[in-house]
C-alpha cells in the first residue's frame, strides 16, 4: 500500500465514521480490522498513532449509539460504556501529545484581531494534527450530551450536569483558537494552512459543534431546574453571544473566500435556532446580539428561510424504543401545538406530552440534516 493509498484509505475511512456517527449507523467493521495492516505498512505508525486510535475510539462510541437506539443494550450499561468512552477520550488527549512531538500545540495570546477569538491562538506543527484535534473535541461534546441525556433518563443523582457543560465550554474555546491556522490566519510565528480548501472544509463542523454549546450558554433550552441547575447566567450571556457571532463569520467567511457554500446551511440552521428561541432572551440580552448573530449576508431563498424559520436541520421524530425510549428529537416545527424549536432532546418522565415536568437536554450534533419534521 502506497503513502497515497493509505492517506487517502485514513481520510476515506473518518468520512464514514462521521456518517455512522452523525446517523445512529453500526460502523463497519473494516475500520477497525485493517488497522493492524494499515498500521504494520506505515513507516509513519507512531506518527499516525493519535489518529488512528481515535477512530478505535470513535467506533466504540458509534457502535453504543447505535445499540442503544436498536434496544440491544440497557440505559444502564449504555451509560457504564459511554462514561468508558469518555474516559478513554480524556486518555487520549492527555497522551497524544507524548506520541510524537507534532503532536502537541502551544496556546498563545496574541493582539486582537476579526479572525481570532478572545486573542487566543493554538500553535501546531502542520497538517492533519489541528483537524484531528478538532475532531477530537467535536465529538467528545457528542459524547458528554450522551452521557447528559442518559444521566436525566436514568434519574442518576449526583450527576455533574455543572461538569459537563463546563468541559463542552472548553472543547467550544478550544475549536475557536485552532480555527485561525485552518483558514490561514494564524500570526507569525504560528503554522498556517497552505491548503486553506481542504482544512477549511475540515472546520465546518467542529465550527457548528462550538456554535451549539454556545446556544446551550444562553440557556435557551432550560431543562427542570432540579435535574440540571445552574444554566447559563446572565453575566455569561454576553459573552456567549459574542462567540456565536465570532463562529458565525467563521463560517460565512469559509463560504465567501473557499466557495464551500454549504456552510451558509449550517451557519442558518445556528441563526435559525436563535430566531426561533430569541424570545427566551430578556429584551437586555437580545439587544447585546450582534447583527450578524440573526442574519448573515447570504440571500439565497434556502437560506433566507432557515434563517427565518430554523427548518433546515432535521431532526427525526424517533427514539419510540430503546435506551432512549420517552425522548423525542425535535425540529423546528412550527405551530401553537408544535415544540419550540431547536437541536435538543426532551423527555417526559410522565408520558404527558406539554406538560410542564419535561427534561431539556441540548443535544445540537446529534440531529439530522434531511426532512422537515411536521407539527406534533
Amino acid at each position: 500500500m502506497s503513502g497515497v493509498g493509505r492517506n487517502i484509505f485514513r481520510e476515506t475511512r473518518a468520512q464514514i465514521m462521521i456518517h455512522c456517527l452523525w446517523d445512529d449507523m453500526l460502523p463497519p467493521s473494516f475500520l477497525l480490522d485493517w488497522t493492524p495492516a494499515l498500521q504494520a505498512a506505515s513507516p509513519d505508525a507512531a506518527f499516525q498513532a493519535p489518529a488512528d486510535n481515535l477512530i478505535d475510539i470513535c467506533f466504540d462510541f458509534a457502535t453504543i449509539q447505535y445499540l442503544a437506539k436498536k434496544s440491544k443494550i440497557t440505559g444502564p450499561e449504555a451509560l457504564s460504556r459511554i462514561n468508558e468512552v469518555d474516559a478513554r477520550m480524556q486518555s487520549w488527549a492527555t497522551n497524544t501529545p507524548s506520541c510524537h512531538p507534532h503532536w502537541s500545540y502551544t496556546e498563545l495570546r496574541v493582539d486582537d484581531s476579526p479572525h481570532i477569538w478572545n486573542n487566543t491562538v493554538h500553535s501546531y506543527a502542520g497538517i492533519p494534527m489541528p483537524g484531528v484535534w478538532n475532531t477530537y473535541r467535536s465529538i467528545r461534546i457528542m459524547v458528554t450530551r450522551m452521557q447528559q441525556m442518559l444521566a436525566l433518563r436514568l434519574s442518576i443523582p449526583g450527576f455533574d450536569h455543572a461538569g459537563v457543560r463546563a468541559t463542552r465550554r472548553q472543547l467550544a474555546d478550544e475549536i475557536c483558537a485552532t480555527i485561525p491556522c485552518q483558514l490561514g490566519h494564524a500570526p507569525v510565528p504560528c503554522w498556517n494552512s497552505n491548503a486553506v480548501l481542504v482544512t477549511s472544509y475540515a472546520s465546518i463542523w467542529p465550527l457548528f459543534f462550538a456554535g451549539t454549546c454556545a446556544l446551550e450558554r444562553l440557556g435557551l433550552t432550560t431543562p427542570n431546574s432540579q435535574a440540571d441547575p445552574g444554566r447559563a447566567s446572565p453575566a455569561s450571556t454576553a459573552l456567549a453571544l459574542t462567540q456565536l457571532s465570532w463562529l458565525l463569520g467563521r463560517l460565512d467567511h469559509i463560504s465567501a473566500h473557499s466557495g464551500l457554500h454549504w456552510a451558509d446551511g449550517v451557519a442558518a440552521t445556528l441563526r435559525g435556532d436563535l430566531r426561533v428561541n430569541s424570545s427566551s432572551l430578556s429584551p437586555e440580552d437580545a439587544r447585546l446580539a450582534p447583527r450578524n448573530a440573526f442574519a448573515g449576508p447570504k440571500q439565497s431563498e434556502m437560506v433566507k428561510q432557515i434563517e427565518a424559520t430554523g427548518v433546515g436541520m432535521v431532526v427525526e421524530d424517533e427514539e419510540e424504543e430503546g435506551v432512549l425510549s420517552g425522548y423525542k428529537r425535535v425540529g423546528w416545527a412550527q405551530g401553537e401545538d408544535a415544540p419550540k424549536g431547536g437541536l435538543f432532546f426532551e423527555t417526559w418522565r410522565n408520558a404527558v406530552v406539554g406538560s410542564s415536568d419535561g427534561d431539556v437536554v441540548w443535544g445540537g450534533g446529534l440531529g439530522r440534516l434531511g426532512k422537515r419534521v411536521e407539527g406534533e
